[in-house]
């Protein structure tokens, strides 16, 4: 009887496993906590920033920004952004722009010194992105980034969907 019970177990496991490996939302989760995880041991232990620290830096190379806008772009709430945005400021890679500089939400830029580090962490993101990608072939790339950007346009689709009336 013992016997039964650990094949319908490992049945039962094997079939979630399958499942899972299938399913597009568990595989970019996957990737997605691997590569934040690991991203973020990399720059905290060569650069001093976390993970949420770089997406702010990025954010704040394209353009001055409020934590909002920040968080509207990268996706990450307003809390992490925030305690981000204060970190950055205390390592003075950061500064509040001048027009914002006494205003409650303010408005952030890169200092020498952050866009001095942000040039370094790109280089290091973009070997980092060559390893990721480097079982594809040259053709794949560009046809994945273009599937990932149609996936991400989809995500309002998925905010809306209400499982009640399921």
């Amino acid at each position: 009887m013992s016997m039964s019970v650990s094949r319908t177990s490992a049945g039962r496991r094997g079939l979630a496993e399958d499942v899972l490996e299938q399913r597009a939302a568990f595989l970019l989760g996957a990737i997605a906590n691997k590569l934040v995880n690991v991203g973020g041991a990399i720059s905290r232990r060569h650069f001093g920033i976390g993970f949420t620290e770089w997406r702010a830096l990025v954010m704040l190379a394209l353009e001055p920004a409020a934590a909002k806008r920040i968080c509207e772009v990268v996706g990450l709430d307003k809390a992490a952004i925030s305690r981000a945005l204060s970190s950055l400021e205390a390592q003075g890679l950061i500064r509040p722009t001048e027009a914002t500089a006494g205003r409650r939400s303010r408005a952030y830029e890169l200092t020498d010194a952050g866009a001095a580090i942000y040039r370094r962490m790109l280089i290091a993101s973009r070997e980092q992105e060559r390893r990721l990608l480097a079982g594809l072939q040259p053709g794949e790339v560009p046809v994945l980034l273009d599937m990932l950007r149609r996936v991400l346009a989809q995500i309002p689709e998925v905010e809306a969907f209400a499982p009640d009336h399921l």
